[in-house]
């Protein structure tokens, strides 16, 4: 999976370096493979003006161009383009720069007895297009106060290419990776509004999934887009595939892959006029072949996924599409595909016909059912935007019924970032809540060292694992963690749920508690404890060890409670549960739910959980 990090804050809100971006992508399980600096070889295009042409001496189809760079003199270019005119703007490759299409580096050269100082790019030469028939024309109302200046400028970052496990599947868009960074505290996550579209009419073409043994799609969805003018990708989505490494070919086709990569949302784009009476979703018979987009001709077998007509295959499902129904420039009416596709029948297919495309890398992987409909619509709002045309209602056939999930996760968390602002159910794997005193630049105030000399290995990574810890030499230092007072209010939740919130503390530094049924868990009464009078009445454990009672709330306290309601002068402020007094340890996990809130205002602390 190909990424840049201006593509990645497109969906994640965030200050953080590249260099910081690599070190988190590695720390939540996306190996980083290889970092290319990919616009170093783009900085030598130029938009350029040819301000005159002449007839090479020696040779009847070449064209000696004088050529405006931005610079005072003006520059000779040997040229065969038969479009390459005065006032032409057009890019123009400096000495050194590197053809992307052939990897092919420009040089000083004579050509014919006339010395050529650089090239002018036909858009095939940049992969920008298959165009190959003359040079780049571009607009010169749009680009003539461009002169000089760099055409790929929107290339910025470098080209980070992943290595994703097959388990995560959610990871091979940008968005997913961009969510997965947000909740592992690297920024926060934008949440894109929807897209509108207006719909209008019923979908015409009709969608039959037939219903067979080993069936390889189960739900597809279609929709409409009619009176299209298929064309060139503007600029902004042809930078953004060719950051990473894909070839701009037409509008139509760059915004399926654009969503692709984006949303990790698969589509294709037939041409409806080339729809004969319909589509059928079915296993191949015996016999049957079609020529794929690749050029080339594959035999299927029985039982692989196509995509057909009344007239025969159009496609192989979730892999590859057929040339007889592809989309081309003066395509009119277009018909995008968004389904979902078995990945056994995706990864059998695929073996046995030896086809690789970035589809069937996804599908073979596991694609989210529930994105159909949001891939067809913001595939169609980009098609409108860019093509024009009308949408018509979206239709989607399903052979089985897919509902959304949700799944409870314990996490471990640093609420520190502003990602989070509550948990619900939150478990860790040691519940430890620290706070400490900041400066205006978030500094510690207040210090503690530990010499390395005494300990054991085991307590010196515990300290190194500490917020705000750091190393120096061989001596160890963190914050003095402490929690302002605070009066409890109710320990426990007579109802057994979360439906009551009286029952929470109120806000400390930025955080409030509650606890679900501690106390009748370890036989105490309600009535006892709910209405104490002061927090004497409850045991704690301190660092001496003297209480061996069981700890319904908190453990280690600097000293044992005065008689009030108030949580005061505490340090290492911790929920931990069960004390043990053959072995003289607390159980690391609480034995009920909580739930820990936090608040969005500003407060004077900083909070971590280990």
């Amino acid at each position: 999976m190909k990424i840049t990090y201006d593509w990645l804050k497109d969906h994640l809100q965030t200050k953080n370096s590249e260099n910081q971006l690599l070190d988190k992508l590695t720390d939540i399980g996306l190996e980083v493979e290889q970092v290319e600096n990919t616009s170093a070889d783009l900085h030598n295009f130029i938009v350029a003006k040819i301000i005159k042409t002449e007839k090479h001496p020696n040779a009847d189809r070449l064209k000696v161009c004088n050529v405006d760079i931005g610079e005072k003199k003006l520059i000779k270019v040997v040229c065969g383009a038969e479009n390459a005119k005065e006032n032409l703007i057009t890019i123009y490759a400096s000495p050194g720069a590197i053809i992307p299409k052939n990897k092919m580096e420009i040089t000083v050269s004579q050509i014919r007895g006339i010395t050529s100082y650089g090239m002018l790019c036909s858009e095939s030469e940049l992969n920008l297009s298959e165009e190959s028939e003359g040079i780049i024309e571009l607009n010169s109302s749009k680009f003539n106060k461009r002169i000089g200046k760099k055409y790929f400028t929107n290339n910025t970052s470098n080209l980070i290419d992943l290595s994703i496990t097959p388990n995560r599947p959610d990871c091979l868009g940008v968005r997913g990776i961009a969510r997965d960074l947000a909740t592992a505290g690297f920024g926060k996550f934008k949440i894109n509004k929807p897209d509108k579209i207006k719909l209008s009419g019923k979908q015409k073409i009709e969608v039959k999934i037939l219903k067979e043994k080993d069936q390889g799609c189960t739900a597809f969805g279609s929709c409409l887009i009619t009176n299209v003018k298929n064309t060139e990708s503007p600029k902004w989505l042809k930078d953004k595939l060719i950051s990473v490494g894909q070839k701009p070919i037409s509008a139509i086709v760059d915004i399926t892959n654009y969503v692709m990569l984006d949303l990790n949302r698969p589509l294709h784009a037939y041409d409806a006029d080339k729809i004969n009476k319909g589509i059928i979703v079915r296993n191949a018979k015996k016999g049957e072949s079609f020529k794929a987009l690749d050029n080339s001709e594959y035999k299927l077998d029985e039982g692989m996924c196509v995509i057909s007509d009344k007239t025969g295959v159009l496609g192989l499902g979730g892999i590859i599409g057929g040339i007889r129904s592809g989309t081309e420039f003066h395509t009119k009416n277009v018909l995008i595909e968004s389904a979902y596709f078995n990945s056994r029948s995706i990864r059998k297919t695929s073996k046995i016909l030896n086809i690789d495309t970035d589809a069937k890398f996804r599908f073979e992987r596991g694609i989210d059912p529930l994105s159909i409909e949001e891939g067809l619509i913001k595939s169609a709002k980009l098609i409108k935007d860019i093509c024009g045309g009308e949408i018509s209602k979206i239709d989607i056939q399903k052979t089985a019924k897919y509902k959304e999930t949700n799944i409870k996760f314990e996490i471990e968390a640093d609420p520190r970032s502003e990602s989070f602002n509550s948990f619900e159910g939150l478990h860790t794997a040691n519940p430890t809540l620290y706070a400490y005193y900041v400066d205006d630049i978030g500094n510690p105030i207040s210090i503690v060292s530990h010499a390395y000399s005494g300990l054991l290995n085991s307590e010196i990574d515990s300290l190194l694992d500490l917020p705000g810890a750091y190393q120096e030499e061989n001596v160890i230092y963190h914050p003095v963690y402490e929690i302002e007072e605070h009066e409890i209010k109710f320990l426990d939740d007579d109802a057994g749920t979360f439906s009551s919130f009286d029952h929470w503390t109120d806000f400390m530094s930025g955080t409030r508690m509650r606890f679900l049924n501690p106390i009748r868990e370890y036989g105490w009464t309600k009535e006892k404890y709910i209405n104490f009078s002061n927090l004497g009445n409850i045991q704690f454990y301190d660092l001496e060890g003297e209480s061996n009672n069981i700890v319904p709330i908190i453990g280690e306290t600097y000293s044992p409670m005065d008689a009030n309601q108030n949580l005061s002068s505490r340090i290492w402020y911790a929920m931990k549960f069960n004390y043990d007094s053959s072995t003289d340890t607390f159980d690391a996990r609480p034995p009920y739910t909580y739930r820990i809130e936090f608040s969005k205002e500003c407060c004077r602390f900083r909070f971590g959980f280990r």
